[in-house]
């Protein structure tokens, strides 16, 4: 599809901006939206953390009585969700930078914040769970300051509120400072334009088919439009709100959903609309589509050990996050090999895929299986395991790994000695000799014999003696006298190389 950007016209007003928020996991971002949402989506999310991204517009009377929106993403905390916060930041106006009051700047804070200025987002930080009593916001001004944010009143100009989402103080003070950062900012949008967008999320709906939850940036998406990504073209018969509330068209800044897409799009993607046949046929040349992405099959040779997996999530973000998470836990002695990744239930061609390969584990995230899949896995003894928190996946693929990494031996040195004194030989392939060590130590076992830098073959330490007393082994510096049992008769001047053999 031609290339085209998020734009306005001349005929610009203003609309509610849209707000990312971001941080560690844990430091209470959903908190704070249902406090301001007046809901508890937290409850609802499996393990107490969120599990996708979601968009919420709210209403904020303001200290002078007007009425605002704004239009607030929540973000996954969990470190698997990197990309999902990328979009976020991508598509955000204003970022809440969120830090709990007791524990500080952590990984996915400091991630978060690269991800902001990388996009150059304008942020606001909020110092969250000061209620506790081990909320120290001074500590946390601090930290932030060592990761270069320079906070109001600690030498910045960055505005920071700090707030408790349980109790509700700050956060009016931090809805205000939102406000006026975009108010400050200007953001605009021309009513009369076709919308123009992004992708939050997509799932697959088995009696309403795709699904994707999207925001407007510019411009109106109505009932009747033809709603396009890359080059699929699908006609909006029905728009809802996130809280399933039904309505005919979205304006800029609105979050909203719709369902019966052609083709299942990825969390970020751009979408346009229009009514125009003619610009139709230029976004989609020839009435061309993409193939559907709600399956992909990983192929590919690999000389070292692989752990396969079948990976299916409930919506296409998950899924992403899910699968980057798994990729990353393979080792330099065993791959992970995604066999097949999709959204839905897990099926029958699922099961068919998974007896291809050797003990794979076909593993879901929010989702069912069917009937006929279950009688297959039954039948053949396939590993289906479910999951509704996705660090027990990742815990999970991680103690897999450990079990299923091949385990190899190498040889180490030891430690180094130097022939110093030649005794006579007893027998034909014994010898007495005394030597020294030159770094680390010599124990019994195997030796390496190295003349004139060149290894001329190997023997073994029998014995070991130091001042008439039997050692185990000797340390740097100690001159020893050993019996060595071998085939190679040994010269003054020779290295004695100690080899240890290792598992790994």
């Amino acid at each position: 599809m031609p290339k085209k950007e998020i734009h306005t016209s001349a005929r610009e007003t203003p609309r509610p901006p849209v707000v990312a928020i971001m941080g560690h996991i844990d430091h209470g971002k959903s908190t704070l939206l249902d406090y301001i949402r007046k809901s508890n989506v937290v409850a609802g999310e499996a393990g107490g953390i969120t599990q996708h991204v979601s968009a919420y517009e709210i209403e904020h009377k303001t200290e002078k009585g007007d009425v605002k929106h704004v239009t607030f993403i929540d973000t996954p905390g969990h470190a698997a969700f990197m990309e999902s916060r990328r979009h976020g930041a991508t598509i955000a106006d204003i970022a809440i930078l969120i830090v709990s009051a007791e524990e500080g700047v952590k990984e996915q804070t400091r991630e978060s914040l690269k991800l902001i200025n990388e996009r150059g987002t304008p942020f606001v930080v909020a110092i969250t769970k000061t209620d506790k009593p081990n909320a120290n916001p001074i500590r946390v001004k601090q930290e932030l300051a060592e990761a270069d944010v320079f906070v109001e009143g600690y030498g910045g100009d960055t505005p920071c509120v700090e707030i408790s989402a349980k109790t509700g103080a700050g956060v009016p003070e931090l809805l205000e400072m939102l406000l006026l950062v975009a108010e400050l900012e200007e953001f605009t949008a021309d009513d009369n334009a076709p919308g123009e967008g992004f992708v939050l999320e997509s799932r697959i709906n088995p009696k309403t088919g795709i699904a994707a939850v999207s925001i407007v940036k510019n411009g109106v998406v109505r009932v009747g439009d033809f709603f396009v990504i890359d080059n699929v073209a699908s006609k909006i018969k029905k728009i809802t709100k996130t809280d399933g509330a039904t309505i005919n068209e979205a304006r800029a800044g609105t979050p909203f959903v719709i369902t019966g897409l052609t083709g299942l799009p990825p969390a970020g993607a751009t979408f346009y609309v229009t009514r125009d046949k003619k610009e139709l046929k230029r976004l989609v040349p020839n009435g061309k589509k993409t193939a559907e992405r709600g399956q992909q099959n990983a192929t590919g040779d690999d000389a070292r050990a692989f752990f396969p997996l079948i990976i299916k999530g409930d919506t296409r973000g998950t899924l992403d996050a899910i699968v980057m998470a798994a990729q990353r836990l393979g080792n330099e002695n065993l791959v992970i090999r995604i066999l097949a990744s999709g959204i839905g239930d897990i099926n029958e061609r699922d099961m068919q895929i998974a007896k291809s390969a050797k003990d794979t584990i076909v593993i879901g995230f929010n989702v069912s299986i069917d009937t006929t899949a279950y009688d297959i896995a039954k039948k053949d003894a396939v590993n289906v395991k479910f999951f509704d928190v996705i660090y027990k996946i990742t815990e999970y693929i991680e103690g897999e790994v450990k079990t299923r990494t091949p385990h190899i031996t190498v040889e180490e040195e030891a430690g180094r000695a130097r022939v110093i004194r030649m005794f006579n030989k007893i027998g034909k392939h014994k010898q007495l000799i005394g030597a020294i060590v030159l770094e680390g130590v010599i124990p019994l076992g195997t030796i390496k014999i190295v003349r004139n830098e060149n290894e001329i073959g190997t023997a073994k330490i029998s014995e070991i003696e130091v001042d008439k007393s039997k050692r185990n082994e000797v340390d740097k510096g100690t001159q020893f006298g050993t019996l060595i049992e071998g085939k190679v008769t040994l010269a003054l001047g020779d290295i004695l190389r100690a080899i240890r053999i290792v598992e790994k």
